[in-house]
């Protein structure tokens, strides 16, 4: 079954939960529903799941006028910065800085956990950071930043920007390219929330051109295609990157936690564990 038609009831979820957010008539969130019903039948005209999602979240946003997910982006923001202090002493009393980084970065879009009432943040950081990898290909990563001169980190989740801040650090010297969606798309990472995150004195913050959550090429920027075609070394982030960026032919190390059973089947580790895993795939 084509993975795409696999990820169709996440979605609808998706556009469900996005028309509830916006605060959108029943009358208008009927008329978008219809319009999102009508388009996923035609989900073979979409490369990927990302592709779908993208054109279904910026119809969502074109007819109701505002970005649905502006707040919960917000209370993201507002729980990882109040959380990146912890996560960020914890990792400094850890002697593989590499290791760790990593992981922080793939952690910080569960993070929110440590907001749920009755733990404790400590507990609750911990608790995520020591959920090991189920797939860990950081040696080849180290044999690569022996000689890597230029890296790119694809971003995802706005949270996670303050804990990439901590992978940023650990792939130095190296010069680094933080790339971000150009505009809302679910509650990923945009040029502001980077900014705010205090990644710019760290690394280079650009926008891929994608609409989409994930990183459709065919919508890239001349600067962005330019960076990504001449980078030592890539490092994409989240699940929506891996889904559209399948069929790159460039050498990427994928970041993420697994979230649904279509990812977690075609890995083969459960759901919830973590992926670090060099693909190259043409």
């Amino acid at each position: 079954m084509k993975l795409i038609l696999k990820c169709l009831p996440c979605l609808l979820r998706q556009i469900e939960e996005a028309l509830e957010m916006s605060g959108a008539g029943d009358e208008l969130k009927n008329e978008i529903f219809k319009k999102a019903l009508e388009t996923m039948t035609r989900y073979e005209d979409f490369p990927s799941s990302p592709h779908i999602a993208g054109y279904l979240h910026g119809l969502v946003r074109e007819m109701t006028g505002c970005d649905p997910y502006y707040s919960v982006k917000e209370k993201d923001m507002e729980t990882a910065r109040v959380t990146f202090p912890l996560v960020e002493e914890y990792v400094s009393k850890k002697e593989d800085k590499l290791y760790w980084s990593l992981k922080a970065s793939a952690c910080g879009n569960a993070l929110d956990a440590a907001a749920n009432p009755g733990a404790s943040f400590d507990e609750s950081v911990a608790k995520e950071l020591e959920t090991p990898f189920g797939i860990c290909d950081i040696e080849l990563l180290r044999e690569k930043l022996r000689t890597a001169k230029k890296v790119l980190i694809l971003a995802d989740n706005s949270g996670e920007t303050y804990f990439d801040l901590l992978l940023i650090k650990a792939l130095a010297p190296a010069e680094i390219t933080y790339a971000v969606r150009e505009c809302p798309a679910i509650n990923d990472a945009t040029i502001d929330i980077a900014k705010r995150s205090g990644i710019e004195p760290y690394a280079k913050i650009i926008s891929s051109g994608s609409r989409a959550p994930g990183t459709i090429l065919e919508e890239a920027t001349e600067e962005f295609k330019e960076i990504f075609n001449s980078a030592d070394i890539i490092i994409s982030k989240g699940q929506g990157n891996y889904e559209s960026l399948d069929v790159s032919g460039r050498e990427i190390f994928y970041l993420f936690k697994v979230k649904c059973p279509v990812i977690s089947e075609h890995f083969g580790i459960e759901s919830g564990k973590y992926v670090f895993k060099r693909e190259q795939l043409l």
